[in-house]
């Protein structure tokens, strides 16, 4: 496929940005054209007017999206263009989806470092655009598509314990937080693991694998995640850590009353988020008892 499979999006509403090496297009456009098909919005660089300068527009289209969906493979990694993009989205913490079309082992110049958490999918383990597709819409901010209705929200749930709420403390996928986040209870076990897996609506496949699962006794617990370390505890786990809690202890006070109590979850020594919880007497975790 050569002929452009679309008209980019150009807009006020959410968009999905595309980042990928001109000579893998047969591979990406089909992928493209279904995902536009479904709904979603998506820009990529056909989009440039004549006369336009190219740098200033894919910056201006990049640093406006929602998200990047990269298409990643050996030639797209030696594509300084391609590089760049990845590395402008990473300093502007914009959350990366990356497809790998072709088996990419080695991620040179740097790829390692800024890819870092982002969620891979694995075109090449498919054989049919529209099966993959539908594996992609979940990592897929449900914003950026038209025809689908927003997430359900977890707020609130109580089984076990209750969930009040949570915050972002930089900029990441909403959903991607909370599939850690899930990954995480479910591997521990926690009482609240109930509401997580509301999150999945049965679909388990979609959960990032959790290894090297160490409880920290009445701070909270330490795993890997994507070769990355993950911490889901109090302050005290964090700070022993040396990660930087932003949120002072005094801020701290006005969440935590009648039982509440503030859960963080860092990503590579850095604050991702925030959740505000409470548990029932009786099922308190081991590891946050005092």
């Amino acid at each position: 496929m050569s002929e452009l499979p679309f008209v980019p999006y150009e807009g006020p509403e959410p968009y999905i940005f595309v980042s990928y090496a001109h000579k893998n297009k047969d591979k990406v456009y089909p992928i493209i054209k279904r995902l536009h098909e479904m709904g979603y919005r998506l820009w990529y660089d056909e989009g440039i007017q004549p006369g336009k300068e190219w740098g200033d527009e894919v910056q201006r289209h990049l640093e406006s999206a929602t998200m990047m969906l990269l298409f990643l493979s050996p030639m797209a990694v030696e594509r300084p263009n391609v590089r760049s993009e990845i590395q402008f989205a990473w300093s502007k913490m914009i959350s990366i989806l990356s497809v790998d079309l072709e088996e990419t082992k080695e991620l040179k110049h740097g790829l390692g470092l800024w890819l870092g958490i982002c969620q891979r999918v694995l075109f090449y383990s498919y054989t049919d655009v529209a099966a993959f597709c539908e594996k992609l819409k979940k990592g897929m901010p449900k914003e950026t598509c038209k025809s689908i209705e927003t997430s359900k929200s977890i707020e609130g749930l109580q089984v076990n314990g209750k969930l009040y709420g949570w915050r972002e403390c930089m900029r990441v996928r909403a959903d991607e937080v909370l599939l850690y986040a899930a990954a995480v209870a479910i591997a521990m076990g926690d009482p609240l693991q109930d509401i997580f897996e509301s999150v999945l609506e049965g679909d388990y496949t979609v959960l990032p694998e959790v290894s090297d699962l160490v409880y920290e006794n009445r701070m909270g617990l330490s795993c890997q995640i994507h070769n990355q370390s993950v911490l889901f505890g109090n302050r005290m786990l964090l700070e022993s850590h040396g990660v930087i809690v932003d949120l002072t202890e005094r801020d701290e006070r006005t969440y935590e009353h009648d039982g509440r109590r503030i859960l963080y979850f860092a990503v590579e020594k850095r604050l991702v988020a925030f959740f505000v919880v409470s548990y029932n007497s009786n099922a308190v975790p081991k590891f946050l008892r005092i």
